[in-house]
């Protein structure tokens, strides 16, 4: 009701939005020269080792934000014994100086990706079928995802309604997870 609020007294356009799976995974920025974490929401640490490693840049370099992940049946079938969590095997490779002989496998069984969102499978929605589907709408798009994933993002379409909703210095008021 907010966002429509605010589309009505920009121009009264249909507001649509985006729906992407919520990767959980470690959190990065590629800009095609450096690529690091995500720190305070902007950049953070320099992890650009990642890919001397073994990480796979989906897409290629310099797609922007993204999330170090494992290809979740794979983990399910050859690492999941050895981790607890998807998220803790991605962390200890970026970490770690020495990577032990699993992380050291999935690398070279090239099963570990820096997934930029841009390159997520997404679906657009108006507003009606957000509010009334969501559900059916997030089991649908996470069905498609062979990554570990902890919900969905529903995001604002279209930059002059994204910039006239703003951010708090917390998160964006034009995206919701």
């Amino acid at each position: 009701a907010r966002v429509q609020k605010e589309a009505d007294a920009l121009d009264g356009a249909p507001v649509e939005y985006r729906l992407t799976p919520k990767l959980d995974g470690l959190a990065g920025r590629d800009d095609g020269r450096v690529f690091a974490t995500r720190g305070n929401g902007e950049v953070g640490y320099e992890i650009s080792s990642a890919f001397t490693k073994g990480v796979i840049p989906i897409g290629g370099r310099g797609q922007g934000v993204g999330e170090i992940v494992v290809v979740k049946s794979y983990f399910d079938r050859h690492m999941a014994e050895f981790f607890e969590h998807p998220r803790n095997m991605v962390v200890g490779i970026i970490a770690s100086d020495r990577l032990n002989e699993n992380a050291k496998r999935a690398l070279d069984d090239g099963m570990v990706h820096f997934l930029p969102y841009s390159q997520v499978e997404s679906l657009t929605v108006d507003g009606r079928e957000l509010v009334e589907a969501h559900r059916q709408l997030a089991d649908r798009l996470l069905a498609k995802v062979d990554y570990p994933t902890d919900g969905v993002v529903a995001e604002v379409n279209g930059e002059r309604l994204k910039r006239r909703l703003g951010a708090t210095s917390h998160h964006y008021r034009w995206q919701i997870a």
